[in-house]
Parts: C-alpha cells; sequence; structure tokens
C-alpha cells in the first residue's frame, strides 16, 4: 500500500493510504472535501512518521513531539490488534491513545452523553486486555429499546480528542 501525506495548512494534514496497483479502486473524490486552490507551502505544526514493515504510522505534533494519531505503540499484550488493514472493501485502522481514559467526542450517533465512554471488554464480563473497539456501523436499536452506548442511525467518521489545554480532531473520508 501507498502512503501519501501532505500539509493543507500550518494544523491541517490530510493522509491518504490506497493502493497503487489497483487505480481502479473507488477513492472519496476531491471535489466531495476540496482543497484550497493554492497550495501549502508554510511550515505545518505536524508530521508525519511510518513504517512499511509491519505498515504502521504516526502523526506527530511538532512542538512537543506527542503523537496525536499512533498506530505503531499498540498494547504489546495484543498480538491479535492489527494497527492497520487494507482489504479489497475494507480498511480497519487502530490508534493508541496516551491516557487510558481519554477524553473523546464523536464516532457516531448514540444515547448517551456527549463524551465518549470507552467501554473495556470487562464490561462483558471479559479479562481487560486494555484494548476498545469502537465501530462506525450504523444500527436501528429502536426494537429492543435503546441501550447506552450503542450505535444508532448515524456514524459520523471523526473524533475529537482533549489532551490538557490542547485538541486535536480526526475526519475519516473513506468509501472502505
Amino acid at each position: 500500500i501507498e502512503l501519501i501525506g501532505e500539509a493543507w495548512s500550518e494544523s491541517i494534514y490530510r493522509l491518504r493510504i490506497r493502493d497503487p496497483s489497483d487505480p481502479s479502486r473507488w477513492q472519496v473524490p476531491d471535489q466531495i472535501i476540496p482543497q484550497s486552490s493554492s497550495t501549502y507551502s508554510g511550515k505545518s505544526t505536524l508530521s508525519l512518521v511510518w513504517t512499511s514493515s509491519p505498515f504502521s504510522f504516526s502523526i506527530i505534533r511538532v512542538s512537543d513531539g506527542t503523537a496525536i494519531f499512533n498506530t505503531t505503540a499498540l498494547p504489546s499484550s495484543q498480538p491479535e490488534v492489527n494497527p492497520v488493514v487494507f482489504e479489497d472493501q475494507y480498511l480497519s485502522v487502530s490508534t493508541s491513545f496516551v491516557s487510558e481514559s481519554p477524553i473523546l467526542y464523536g464516532f457516531g450517533e448514540r444515547e448517551g452523553p456527549l463524551k465518549v465512554r470507552l467501554p473495556t471488554n470487562t464490561d462483558q464480563g471479559e479479562e481487560a486486555t486494555g484494548t476498545t473497539d469502537i465501530t462506525l456501523w450504523t444500527a436501528d436499536p429502536w426494537s429492543d429499546g435503546v441501550l447506552p452506548d450503542v450505535n444508532l442511525y448515524g456514524a459520523q467518521p471523526m473524533f475529537l480528542e482533549m489532551r490538557e489545554s490542547l485538541a486535536h480532531g480526526v475526519f475519516w473520508a473513506s468509501s472502505n
């Protein structure tokens, strides 16, 4: 797979993951999320670090060296967690957070508070692994009654994370 990163502004970084051997694979057209007409040539507050084997990447905040999106630092106790899975018609990306209880908003429509509660697998009576799955699948749970933290009708492919006095957001424009 190919990873293409480009600064759109001082604080906006666009990352594309694609298969160069399959030019017919559908990509979200640039017209959907247009870039400004001029190419940004200034200094970005973000940088991209990646490795090809195993494929992983991080977006780093230059000012303090903090990874704000990181597919490389998944718990070593989780060998079954794949940071990036790129298949035909399927894309799965895992990230790790600095805090064990990050302050997150977004991910989709659900009943409950605006702040995302990251349930652990111990909530279902399983052994703790330190990972949480959040999917962007929509559902129609009304026939069973509304349960807290269960996906509803909308799936917004973005999240916002607050860290100390800083925040960053991630938006997925993906056809997978």
